[in-house]
This record gives C-alpha cells, sequence and structure tokens, in this order.
C-alpha cells in the first residue's frame, strides 16, 4: 500500500501507525519533509504489507505531466512490482480547503484509480468527539462530497497519537471486505492521464487568474 497526501498531513506519521513502529521520519520527531519514497514490510494480524512512504502533492506551473505531478506513486510502482493494490490519501479534518480539491481533481485523471482508494482523515484526536458521531457528520459533509463519491466512502478515521491497533485492524478489514487485489501499474501513467491533467490543470490557472484580477481590480490595479 502507498501512503499519499497534502504536505504535512501526516503521511509519515499514518504510515508508523500502520507498520506499528516508527520507521519512517516524520514532523512529530523532526523538523523534515519527506523528499523520496521509503518503503517497509511487516507482519500486521497475519498479513505481510509493504507500505510505502511518499513525498506529498506539490502543485507547481512547471509541471504538467503525471510523473512530474505524481513522482511518489510513480516511484512506488517501481518499488513493488507490478504495483500497489491500495492507495491510502491522507488528510487531516482541520484541511478540507482548496488544495485538497485540486489534488482530488487531478487524481480523478487516472482512469479507474478510484477502485485503489482509501482515505485516511487524521488529527481526529483534536475533535474531542467519538469515532461514529463523527463518521456521520463526515459522510454528511458537502465540503467532502466530491472526496467521498472519488473512494467510494472508504473512509478509516486515525489518531496518530494512539496506541490502539483497532484503527489499523479496520483499515484491513476496509481492504479484505473491498477485495482490493487489483494493481496499480504503470499503465496509468498514460497519453490519456496527461491530456485530462492538461485541462485540470489549465481551468484550475483560469480560476486562480481570475481571482487575482478581481483582488488586484478592487484596489485599482491592472487598469
Amino acid at each position: 500500500m502507498v501512503v499519499f497526501g497534502l504536505p504535512s498531513s501526516g503521511v509519515s506519521s499514518t504510515a508508523n501507525t500502520i507498520v506499528g513502529e516508527k520507521l519512517f521520519l516524520d514532523g512529530v520527531s523532526l523538523d523534515v519533509t519527506t523528499k523520496k519514497c521509503q518503503m517497509e514490510r511487516c507482519l500486521r494480524f497475519g498479513y505481510v504489507l509493504h507500505v510505502v512512504d511518499t513525498p506529498g502533492f506539490v502543485f507547481d506551473k512547471k509541471m504538467r505531466t503525471a510523473e512530474e505531478l505524481f513522482p511518489g506513486l510513480k516511484e512506488s510502482i517501481m518499488l513493488m512490482p507490478p504495483g500497489p493494490h491500495i492507495v491510502l490519501v491522507v488528510l487531516p479534518l482541520d484541511r478540507t480547503n482548496e488544495d485538497l480539491h485540486h489534488m482530488i481533481h487531478c487524481l480523478k485523471c487516472f482512469e479507474n484509480l478510484s477502485r485503489h482508494v482509501i482515505v485516511i482523515l487524521t488529527k481526529i484526536d483534536e475533535t474531542g468527539q467519538d469515532r461514529v458521531g463523527l463518521k456521520n457528520k463526515i459522510y454528511e459533509s458537502e465540503n467532502l462530497r466530491e472526496l467521498l463519491e472519488f473512494c467510494g466512502k472508504r473512509v478509516v478515521l486515525f489518531d496518530n497519537t494512539s496506541k490502539s491497533e483497532n484503527q489499523v485492524r479496520e483499515l484491513l478489514d476496509v481492504v479484505v471486505k473491498e477485495n482490493m487485489s487489483e494493481c496499480f501499474t504503470t499503465d496509468y501513467f498514460s497519453h490519456k492521464t496527461n491530456k485530462s491533467l492538461e485541462s485540470v490543470l489549465q481551468v484550475y490557472e483560469n480560476s486562480k487568474k481570475s481571482v487575482s484580477e478581481r483582488i488586484f481590480g478592487s484596489f485599482g490595479f491592472g487598469k
């Protein structure tokens, strides 16, 4: 499984929670940002897992292809050929902003990628709510609707400060229940994917430009 998300979302901490020990450097112990993929193998509840920690999703105007925008996903395929079965998209509950929606729009460009995705929502310890009530609110959230549709409502709540193993068991239960046995392969990095990304990136850049023009225009600039 590949652990992926926006920068500073707790991707490495989540990977450590899954493997059950600190094998990946995270921002809790060090002021670091994951720069390259790292894979670790572990035995958890009778299952042999290969877990890959990846750099976060960063948008740069110079990046135009799937390989440039998602180097971690591409490298993970090289680390565990023919490819991983599961892509865990990590998201803190306090980070449901424009960056998230842009990342989801880009991920949608990979045809059928959604069948591999499970969403891990982190920082639930900061909400002060029980898991059942919190999950119900998440499923009803309009702001998360697009994300929930993309992942088929496969959502697991994680508290990376907790010693409880139940959240990892729940994650593995979802994997088994959904029979997620197909691989995410290099075939996903296709010309068709890049063409779809081109359209998404153009819409994103146009929206940014429009917002900028409205802001500066209101102050009399650019006229």
